[in-house]
């Protein structure tokens, strides 16, 4: 909760001192074991935040299903997994 400012969470950074940590003038790559949304959203008011670049969790779907479902739907609807033999299971949950 840091990256958020103090008005935000009283965890939160002050403008100066995130500033300080990552600049206002030079490209910032996060690496982020969560969505890339949420770093955005955290960072959305601050200095700089055009540079900041997040890598982070994406989602897909397999390919037979990317042109008909997008992968929230999917991964709400269904869960599946490969087995060793390369084939596709589908879990209605």
């Amino acid at each position: 909760m840091a990256l958020q400012p103090r008005s935000e969470h009283p965890h939160g950074l002050e403008d100066l001192d995130f500033d300080e940590l990552f600049t206002t003038d030079r490209p910032v790559i996060f690496a982020f074991h969560g969505y890339p949304a949420m770093i955005h959203k955290l960072t959305y008011r601050r200095h700089n935040h055009d540079n900041m670049h997040v890598r982070g969790y994406k989602e897909k779907a397999p390919p037979r299903l990317r042109s008909t479902w997008s992968s929230s739907t999917i991964s709400t609807a269904i869960s599946w997994s490969w087995t060793r033999s390369g084939a596709f299971h589908a879990l209605a949950i």
